[in-house]
């Protein structure tokens, strides 16, 4: 899990437009197979007089997605000009379930042999 101020605009999150933190935190995402919890529909996660934005971040990874909930934006009056944030996070314990995640260890891949395969395969 990781909530955090990123100080990046996406239309990912809710930003009218993209500026190159927001791609570079988008290609994070991607690449760290993480899950935004952000919902535009909530209202910018920033405000102050004269500004209003969409730049603090929730992801979550694939093992707890299913656990979270109710990820919402409370404007209220806060002593930050950050809105808070809240979501609940359902910790029951379900020992029958099992949560596989994807691991690849590409050092010891036969590349040799997937080109082959590949070039087969075409």
């Amino acid at each position: 899990m990781a909530v955090m101020d990123a100080y990046a605009k996406s239309s990912l999150w809710g930003s009218q437009e993209t500026c190159e933190r927001g791609e570079a935190f988008e290609n994070i995402i991607l690449d760290c197979n993480l899950y935004l919890l952000n919902d535009p529909a909530q209202g910018p996660t920033y405000e102050r007089p004269g500004a209003r934005s969409f730049i603090d971040l929730s992801m979550v990874s694939a093992s707890i997605f299913h656990k979270v909930a109710q990820w919402e934006v409370h404007p209220q009056r806060t002593l930050s000009d950050h809105n808070l944030i809240t979501f609940k996070i359902e910790l029951e314990h379900h020992p029958d379930e099992v949560f596989l995640t994807n691991r690849w260890a590409m050092a010891r891949a036969d590349w040799e042999a997937y080109e082959i395969n590949m070039a087969n395969a075409l």
